[in-house]
Formats: C-alpha cells, sequence, structure tokens
C-alpha cells in the first residue's frame, strides 16, 4: 500500500499560482487610453498617470500635488488647472511640452505616457538596468550575421578552388 499523501494546508497555495513574472516595461490598460488620435491618447494616459498617482509611501498624490512638484522640477509654476486641461481629451488647445511630460513623470514617478510614445515610433522603453543584456543581444546577433558571412565567403572560396565559378 503506497504511502498516504499528507493533505494540503487550505491557506498554502502553490507558488506558481501567486507569483507573476514582472513586466519589463510598464503599461497602461490598452482600454484606458483608446484614442482616434495620438494626442487624445496622450491625454488619457496623463488622466490616468494623474488618477493613480502615489507618493512613495502609498499615499493618494492628488492633482494640486502633481503641479507643485512639477512646477519645483521645471522651476516654473504649473497650475492644477493645466494639469486638468492636458488630461481632458476635448480640449484642443493644450498639449503637453516634453520639458512638463518629463516633469509628469519625475513628479509620478510614472513613465507610461513616455511608453506610449515610445511605442508609437516602434521603440520599446525599458529600466537601464537591463541596458547590458540588450547590449549583449545585439552583439550576438551581429556576431551571428557575420558568421553567416564568414560561411559563405568561405563557401564561395572553396567553389573557386574546385574549379567552379559563381
Amino acid at each position: 500500500m503506497p504511502p498516504r499523501k499528507k493533505p494540503k494546508a487550505p491557506t498554502t497555495l502553490p507558488l506558481f499560482d501567486v507569483y507573476r513574472s514582472p513586466e519589463s516595461v510598464q503599461r497602461f490598460e490598452p482600454d484606458r487610453v483608446r484614442g482616434a488620435t495620438l494626442r487624445s491618447r496622450i491625454s488619457r494616459g496623463i488622466s490616468e498617470t494623474l488618477r493613480e498617482a502615489q507618493t512613495s509611501t502609498g499615499d493618494v498624490l492628488n492633482r494640486a500635488a502633481v503641479a507643485v512638484a512639477m512646477g519645483e522640477w521645471l522651476d516654473t509654476p504649473v497650475s492644477k488647472a493645466v494639469l486638468d486641461k492636458y488630461a481632458a481629451v476635448s480640449s484642443e488647445e493644450h498639449e503637453i511640452t516634453v520639458s512638463r511630460m518629463l516633469a509628469l513623470i519625475i513628479a509620478t514617478n510614472d513613465h507610461r505616457v513616455l511608453t506610449m510614445v515610445a511605442d508609437e515610433v516602434g521603440l520599446a522603453l525599458v529600466p537601464k538596468r537591463y541596458q547590458y543584456a540588450i547590449d549583449e543581444l545585439e552583439a550576438r546577433d551581429t556576431a551571428e550575421g557575420l558568421q553567416q558571412q564568414l560561411q559563405d565567403i568561405q563557401s564561395k572560396i572553396n567553389d573557386l578552388q574546385r574549379g567552379r565559378k559563381s
């Protein structure tokens, strides 16, 4: 008779049911930033950033506090009303500048709106700590391409040595 298995405790969860690998690129949920134009998607992204803004301790960071933090970083005042306009899809006359977008990212510690812009031009915004891993992969790709070229050249040389023309 095989030994009886000990029953699992009801509060114990298998590791792989709980663990989720973190994404290396942080993005908005697509349905939260849907829009017909890039401008409207960026406005929705700003709105999401402001809605979810938190301090480093997890406290809610309201729009007025974000505006103050942006102004401090830029060394020029930023009003809550201007942030509201950046976040409003219907506000045609207010588009965020690159410097203010950077201030928003720094104030909220949320770079997903910049990821949206990078995605538009086929780039990925990844944490700097992954730079060397990416560099290594690019070097391997280059080496593989050079190795293939070298094999092709060697094959042509072999053909010539055997008296065949290419």
